[in-house]
């Protein structure tokens, strides 16, 4: 764990993504926990050596099982998105339970895991006044339709959620895209020096650039296969191929990246197709509603 500014220390070794805390002078908050029970207990460790602050809370940036796996080990109420709360439903799921339980095996969760609901949840931004911090929790989207960020304004700095990966391959397999390019902008915009991204190392607001390309490109390339008639199939198996090189990667993560490109360009597939079911309802709509004047006309 390394401090970035005054009273703020993050790490972003665990393999989840990035975490950090925030003292306040009247406790601490907790930006996200690592996903795996060993690293909170590392974690918890980092920050007792830095701090003996109690948590105040812990904001938990998305719904992800990365997100919330471990948030039940820490004695703190957790705020998150209001979409989070509706999302975690999924965890509700017996054989979900299962699978996570299966992964967690034999750590201090293990068999007995359950989902941890949030215990406030907010719209758009929530203001936390502790200590001598002044902490806005922020609806960012995109990624998904509960991530959230976390702005320091006094320091000019950014938790941003995953709503920004830096120079790796982000996942969609939950995004609204339109809504990610236009939270990257509004991320432009901001009074921020720094960002901690959900992925990846600190970064400047430079960092939006590539992922938005990333994005922007993506849509473009499965918008072409889209209306050219391919099936999500092809279309996925000619995004792996443009789009693997974007961002680098190890040898060992190979074949992750290729899952979550595909699983990006699947994503966008379903995007396009949900919005072309859409049109076509709406033009099938106003030619009944065409019909059904001209009918009335006739009858008068």
């Amino acid at each position: 764990m390394r401090k970035i500014v005054s009273g703020v220390y993050i790490e972003t070794k665990y393999v989840s993504g990035n975490v950090g805390i925030i003292l306040t002078g009247a406790g601490l908050v907790c930006v996200d926990v690592p996903m795996m029970p060993d690293d909170v207990h590392h974690w918890i460790s980092q920050i007792q050596r830095v701090t003996d602050e109690p948590i105040l809370f812990v904001v938990q940036t998305d719904y992800d099982q990365e997100r919330v796996l471990s948030t039940g080990l820490i004695d703190a109420p957790i705020v998150a998105h209001d979409a989070a709360s509706e999302r975690m439903r999924i965890y509700r799921n017996e054989k979900r339970v299962q699978q996570i339980r299966e992964l967690l095996g034999r750590t201090s969760l293990g068999k007995n895991w359950q989902a941890r609901m949030p215990d406030i949840t907010f719209s758009e931004r929530l203001i936390l006044n502790k200590g001598t911090r002044e902490i806005h929790v922020m609806y960012g989207g995109g990624h998904s339709p509960a991530t959230c960020m976390v702005y320091l304004p006094e320091d000019r700095l950014l938790f941003s959620g995953d709503v920004v990966y830096h120079d790796m391959h982000p996942t969609m397999t939950q995004a609204q895209t339109k809504k990610w390019l236009v939270a990257l902008n509004q991320v432009r915009k901001m009074a921020v020096d720094m960002i901690v991204p959900g992925h990846g190392v600190p970064c400047g607001k430079e960092a939006t650039y590539p992922l938005s390309d990333y994005i922007r490109n993506m849509r473009a390339t499965v918008r072409r296969n889209f209306q050219a008639g391919r099936s999500k199939s092809d279309t996925s198996s000619t995004v792996i191929s443009e789009f693997l090189d974007a961002f680098p990667y190890s040898e060992d993560e190979r074949e992750r990246v290729r899952r979550d490109i595909k699983g990006s360009s699947d994503r966008i597939y379903d995007e396009y197709r949900a919005a072309a079911r859409a049109s076509a309802e709406r033009t099938k709509g106003a030619a009944k509603k065409t019909r059904n004047k001209k009918r009335r006309k006739r009858v008068r």
